[in-house]
């Protein structure tokens, strides 16, 4: 009977015990939610093989047949993925043109310690990729997407960041013909028959222009021709320089060249239109240079100036030319951000949109318009591309971010920290026609409120806390009478 009466007590004492040990504090500390993200990219720095930071603009390099894409992505503080790796592979949607050659591009990227353009170091997934280029491909904008593929404690996470590759070395998409060919040469409309602008005689009327050269009369040739700044934009000065050569083997005197503009939309800085030369030998050389400015609102972008030239050989017979110069201007950029609009409060663990609204209130179309966040406790996926905005016209940008905690995986962290108000910039990027880019910074504030999830979590956790103790005392109980009632049976049998 005695030891029926162990027995039965360290039967009882081991299932409590166990059962103790299968009550945790926390029973979900270890689960991962499968709607979060754990990578941000790594804004504010340069690498190897970026021009710019994604904070200013990045745009993937286009040179040697190839476009290089760079992904520098961060992990959130305090989480580590499985193995410390992650896969990572180029999507397009089907029946999206790519300027790159189609084939299956996957890699998998260790974290590694990574030394910026400016020398500082940092941890992260540096995600590169480098496409050849396709030969027939067409000048434009192309959104690709980076999809990433990672584990968190055993959790499968999928997530996904844009870019935009920009073409401007291939062929354009639609091609328009000139009857009259023209060539470029810093700005300047040259006809393509010439090799320079050519000032050696009336060029309404050949004839003339030959029997003056036949006659061994001086002949007068631009033969350099160029304009400052390259890209003239309507409403700014500009200068031209041109070159004048004499060609013939007679001197020219008392030269005078006057420059109007035709529709009268770009006029001489100062009183005089003209340039006075006292004398230009035979072979010799003169530059000249004049200042125009153009209006701001202009009819035409291609320009034309009439340049006269007036000058007398040594009989003292007067000699005329006129020569045609075409500038093509470049419109100011105007544009208005509004303000970013996003919701007062955001709860973690779920996602939320944050919009931005431009207009272009110029005269020519903005090129390229992006967005991107930079915000602490959330986390988007990469460049949101807007577009190209004509000119009046309005688009409007939507990134749609993950909400997490804003010292998400600090240790200690306490509930102010990880919860509460929390701001950062929204960042428009765009360029005009000419390449050029510009940038502008919008505030955003929001507040991030723990989720409902987090809250019956907690809740559950001090229940499972409560009860634990309890299990314990009704335990520590039952084996104390189990004990008092093995010993008094003990006490009652002996003799």
């Amino acid at each position: 009977m005695r030891r029926k009466i162990k027995r039965i007590a360290l039967l009882i004492i081991t299932n409590i015990f166990v059962l103790l040990q299968c009550l945790p504090a926390n029973a979900t500390d270890d689960l991962v939610n499968p709607m979060q993200t754990y990578l941000s990219i790594e804004t504010k720095l340069k690498y190897e093989n970026m021009m710019q930071s994604y904070q200013k603009g990045y745009e993937p390099i286009v040179e040697d047949e190839k476009v290089i894409l760079v992904l520098p992505l961060k992990v959130e503080k305090g989480i580590k993925l499985d193995s410390n790796k992650l896969t990572a592979s180029i999507k397009v949607n089907d029946g999206t043109t790519i300027p790159f050659k189609m084939r299956i591009y996957e890699k998998v990227f260790n974290l590694e310690t990574v030394k910026s353009k400016s020398g500082k170091s940092q941890e992260l997934y540096l995600v590169t990729f480098s496409l050849p280029l396709d030969e027939n491909r067409i000048n434009g904008s192309y959104p690709v997407n980076i999809q990433t593929k990672y584990k968190v404690k055993g959790q499968n996470v999928v997530q996904d960041f844009g870019l935009y590759i920009n073409i401007k070395d291939g062929t354009e998409a639609e091609s328009s013909s000139s009857t009259d060919a023209m060539r470029t040469e810093n700005n300047l409309e040259v006809p393509m028959s010439e090799p320079a602008v050519s000032l050696g005689g009336n060029t309404s009327d050949t004839t003339g222009s030959e029997n003056q050269e036949n006659s061994g009369a001086p002949k007068i040739v631009v033969t350099k021709c160029s304009v400052s700044p390259e890209k003239p934009i309507a409403g700014q000065e500009m200068t031209f320089q041109l070159v004048l050569e004499n060609k013939s083997k007679m001197e020219a005197k008392n030269l005078k060249l006057s420059f109007d503009s035709e529709l009268g939309e770009i006029v001489p800085v100062g009183m005089q239109n003209s340039i006075f030369i006292d004398t230009l030998k035979a072979g010799g050389s003169q530059t000249v240079s004049f200042t125009m400015k153009a209006q701001e609102a202009i009819t035409k972008v291609n320009q034309k100036i009439t340049l006269s030239l007036k000058y007398v050989d040594k009989n003292g017979a007067e000699l005329t030319d006129d020569q045609i110069l075409f500038v093509k201007l470049g419109q100011p950029i105007s544009i208005l951000v509004d303000k970013a609009v996003i919701n007062a409060e955001v709860e973690s663990g779920k996602k939320t949109d944050v919009t931005i609204k431009v207009f272009n209130t110029g005269n020519t179309t903005i090129k390229n318009c992006m967005c991107s966040l930079d915000v602490d406790g959330l986390t988007d996926g990469g460049i949101t591309f807007i577009g190209d905005i004509e000119p009046g016209a309005s688009k409007q940008g939507k990134i749609t971010a993950a909400v997490t905690q804003k010292s998400l995986g600090k240790e200690g962290a306490t509930e102010d920290e990880k919860y509460g108000s929390t701001e950062g910039t929204l960042t428009v990027t765009y360029e005009d026609p000419s390449g050029t880019s510009y940038q502008e910074e919008r505030s955003v504030r929001t507040k991030i409120k723990k989720s409902s999830k987090e809250d019956s979590d907690d809740k559950k956790s001090v229940k499972r806390s409560s009860q634990w103790s309890v299990s314990l005392v009704i335990g520590m109980l039952f084996i104390y009478i189990m004990t008092a009632i093995v010993l008094f049976i003990r006490k009652k049998r002996q003799p």
